[in-house]
């Protein structure tokens, strides 16, 4: 039988056929430039078959088959050798078995935990009552009047904040709510669809982990302790959630940005990481942040006044500054970009930034602001340097 006729009552392709048929595997006749195939070949193709699916190699087949055209299995030896195989191939099989049955627990035991983390209540705690005190009207700085309130275990969970002037905010999923805050999906600079992973390449991500060791090691020398903490801009530039265990648990934690949804989510992060330290979550933009003037001890500024600059042209550490007092301190991480190509590789990664506010990412500028605004810089180092401006996201690659 010709080619195509052999293909169709095996099942098999014609490529495939004419592969076993330079190999050796199969030997049809040849007549005229053509293969004539019989029911000899498909013997051979069932026994090829039969020893594929025991993932036996093309080589160890050949072999196989040689064995059945030499002697018809009917030479003890060959039997012999035959079976040596068969048991040797099952001996891989029962290790391999052993190997995907551990492998298949493992990733049960995977599947299990991450099906439990995301159905699991998000609602875990509230607002400590002890933070009331921190909380102030930022129209009046008048305090508030807490009602409606849903209280466990000397924790807010739900109710309303009242001030005389008329400021009401809500406390939701223990999470303190200001209002006319943003929609994060406004936000052309932010990709809500993307894990952190999918918007910056492992190496970036490397060099978060970098920046964020050097950080903490400055912020505990000393270690701080009974300290009122802020963090702000936790939509990317994320610090507490990994390193809040190597602070001491005696201090208040403020956590605030403007996006409900990136609180929401990195509350219930955070909570799996570090339930027992106290922690405010409030949703609100900058300059409304309900906290009492003279009250933050720290503010780790991890990239949010560069930021903060780019998305509403504003400085960051003025509009924070009455929050701090005289012995506080801000420790934290910003952009400095002195060459020119630099720049204009910068500029067309961010096309809406005015050219002119470029000048916030010199040195020169902004040390000159926290001058200007009374602060005084204690310690300044150039730790990491950007060679390359990425293509794949707004960041930078090193």
């Amino acid at each position: 039988m010709k080619i195509g006729i052999f293909s169709k009552l095996t099942r098999t392709s014609a490529d495939t056929i004419r592969y076993y048929v330079s190999y050796g595997l199969l030997l049809p006749k040849h007549n005229q430039y053509q293969y004539d195939f019989t029911d000899k070949d498909i013997e051979d193709l069932k026994i090829i078959n039969k020893y594929k699916e025991l993932s036996y190699s093309l080589k160890e087949i050949h072999n196989i088959l040689s064995l059945y055209r030499i002697s018809y299995l009917s030479n003890e030896r060959e039997i012999i050798k035959l079976e040596n195989s068969l048991k040797s191939k099952k001996q891989e099989f029962l290790k391999d078995k052993e190997k995907i049955s551990k492998s298949i627990k493992i990733i049960d035991s995977m599947i299990f935990e991450l099906e439990k983390n995301r159905n699991e209540l998000k609602v875990k705690k509230g607002i400590p009552i002890d933070f009331l005190p921190l909380l102030s009207c930022n129209n009046c700085n008048g305090e508030y009047e807490l009602r409606n309130a849903l209280i466990k275990s000397n924790e807010i969970i739900s109710g309303e904040l009242h001030c005389t002037c008329g400021s009401n905010l809500t406390i939701n999923n223990g999470i303190l709510y200001c209002n006319e805050v943003p929609d994060i999906s406004n936000l052309t600079t932010y990709d809500t669809s993307k894990t952190l992973l999918e918007e910056f390449d492992a190496k970036t991500i490397n060099t978060f982990l970098y920046d964020q060791t050097k950080l903490l090691d400055i912020i505990n020398e000393p270690k701080p302790m009974n300290k009122v903490i802020l963090e702000t801009n936790i939509r990317r530039w994320f610090f507490l959630l990994k390193n809040m265990q190597s602070l001491d648990s005696s201090n208040k934690f403020i956590v605030t940005e403007r996006y409900p949804r990136i609180v929401e989510y990195y509350k219930m992060e955070l909570e799996k990481e570090n339930s027992t330290y106290k922690t405010l979550f409030i949703v609100c933009n900058p300059e409304s942040l309900p906290i009492k003037h003279n009250s933050i001890d720290l503010w780790i500024d991890y990239m949010d006044s560069s930021e903060n600059s780019e998305i509403d042209d504003r400085l960051l550490l003025k509009l924070l500054y009455p929050y701090f007092h005289k012995g506080s301190s801000i420790c934290g991480s910003i952009a400095i970009v002195n060459d020119t190509n630099q720049v204009s590789d910068f500029l067309k990664l961010h096309p809406k930034i005015p050219k002119d506010w470029m000048a916030n990412y010199t040195h020169e500028y902004f040390e000159g602001n926290l001058k200007n605004l009374g602060y005084e810089l204690m310690y300044f180092d150039e730790y990491r340097k950007i060679t390359e401006a990425s293509k794949t996201s707004r960041l930078d690659k090193y």
